[in-house]
């Protein structure tokens, strides 16, 4: 019942010295055929969802082991309801990743080899987005990512990566709205708006501000700031850099969205060619819209050279 359902993402890099490349990429989403009905389940009209993002970046070593990218964004999104009134419009925005990366060979004793890498992400910097003409927008998915890998080559054919990483949305923390005996939000008869009990108003925050004050913003304090993380783990291994197995764990609170799942991939790496295949196992009773699904992925690296003995 979902086969027109498809995601495609492309993406391409150009070495330009050893020191610099330029890479761009394309994702587009379809959500397949809609069909728009009114409140007496009459059709409206035929309707196909879809958005894309193209991106373009620069990426440089500044000095030994540590790079630094830039990344811009042009994002088009036509999910609104489609029915055909002057207020509802596809959203358009731009916006920008900031990211750095670190690596640095360790010392081995006994084993062919090892090495750590650091990496910090700030991706989705940019104005808000709105799919009608009123003065409401929304914020941007702006999204803060660190994580470490630890590589071991224990031998010339064998090994493993370990990694962890952690994300957190910048975006405002929803408020808590004061409500009476009934559980119906109080309005503010002066204003009009709701009236807020706990947090922020995240209506009056720019994107630009959200960056900063999402990090100490959570209506319930520190506990709750804890809870916006989400933590990654990750565990690769490689024989003779021609098979791969994977597998990593994925949790988020049960208070922001209780996505909690394994993953389990393989990858077989022929010449130019790697071809990757994942499958995702929730470990909640809530349903994940890739349970049971297979992924696949085809990659082409061109300026691979065979190594020489």
């Amino acid at each position: 019942n979902v086969k027109d359902i498809y995601l495609l993402y492309l993406a391409g890099y150009y070495k330009i010295t050893e020191k610099d490349a330029i890479s761009a990429s394309i994702r587009y989403f379809s959500m397949g055929d809609m069909e728009i009905v009114d409140e007496l389940g009459q059709k409206v009209t035929d309707y196909d969802p879809h958005e894309f993002a193209l991106d373009a970046a620069y990426s440089r070593e500044l000095i030994p082991n540590l790079s630094m990218a830039i990344t811009g964004r042009f994002i088009f999104s036509d999910l609104s309801t489609a029915t055909n009134t002057q207020n509802n419009k596809p959203g358009m925005s731009g916006a920008a990743d900031i990211s750095l990366f670190y690596q640095k060979k360790l010392r081995a004793q006994k084993i062919a080899g090892s090495n750590i890498a650091f990496g910090v992400n700030i991706s989705n910097i940019g104005a808000k987005i709105s799919y009608s003409n009123s003065i409401e927008r929304d914020f941007l998915p702006a999204n803060f990512r660190a994580g470490i890998a630890y590589t071991l080559d224990i031998d010339k054919y064998n090994r493993f990566v370990f990694a962890f990483d952690i994300n957190k949305l910048l975006v405002p923390s929803p408020p808590v709205y004061q409500t009476d005996t009934n559980g119906l939000i109080q309005i503010d008869p002066v204003t009009g708006e709701p009236i807020i009990a706990l947090g922020r108003d995240n209506k009056k925050t720019s994107s630009a501000a959200a960056v900063f004050t999402s990090w100490g913003d959570a209506p319930y304090g520190f506990t709750e700031e804890m809870s916006e993380f989400n933590l990654n783990l990750g565990i690769e291994y490689s024989f003779q850099d021609l098979l791969f197995i994977r597998t990593g764990y994925f949790n988020e609170s049960k208070y922001k969205g209780n996505r909690k799942y394994m993953t389990f991939g393989i990858g077989v790496k022929y010449s130019v060619f790697v071809i990757d295949a994942a499958y995702i196992l929730p470990v909640t009773t809530r349903n994940h819209p890739l349970e049971n699904t297979l992924r696949f992925s085809i990659s082409f690296d061109f300026d691979n050279k065979p190594k020489a003995n």
